[in-house]
């Protein structure tokens, strides 16, 4: 197995929690200030089909769609990054099967450690996969 190929999926993932928690950060700011989808859409200049799709982390938005929104919102780009940080930090744990740092097998480390040993079942020889985490 290719080392491309072990990052794949975990770059899917990193991109499907960037995608929730720019959504998170943006409802949470719509809710905050007791705009309706509708009104924010249109003072973003975007459907509300699409505002709702980009809350619930569904559609990558452009970094043109999300100036849009966060100025709709009364925010600035950098508020919704700082947003978007605290949300990824705030993500659930992971349980490891074993880790190179030393962490015992099957104990629970916050989601932004940086590296796991994942059980390479399914790997050539059957040796360890190191995988990244977010």
């Amino acid at each position: 197995m290719e080392p491309a190929d072990v990052l794949r999926p975990h770059r899917a993932d990193a991109r499907a929690a960037w995608r929730r928690a720019i959504g998170q950060v943006l409802r949470r700011r719509r809710a905050q200030t007791g705009l309706r989808l509708t009104d924010v859409a249109l003072r973003a200049g975007v459907s509300p089909q699409y505002l709702s799709e980009v809350e619930r982390g569904r559609k990558e938005a452009s970094s043109e769609i999300l100036a849009a929104v966060t100025a709709a919102l009364g925010l600035s780009l950098l508020d919704l990054a700082q947003g978007v940080a605290g949300e990824l930090r705030a993500a659930p744990t992971l349980t490891l099967t074993s880790t190179p740092s030393g962490a015992s097998v099957g104990e629970t480390v916050p989601a932004t450690a940086r590296m796991a040993r994942v059980a390479g079942r399914g790997t050539p020889a059957g040796r360890d996969v190191v995988a990244l985490a977010a």
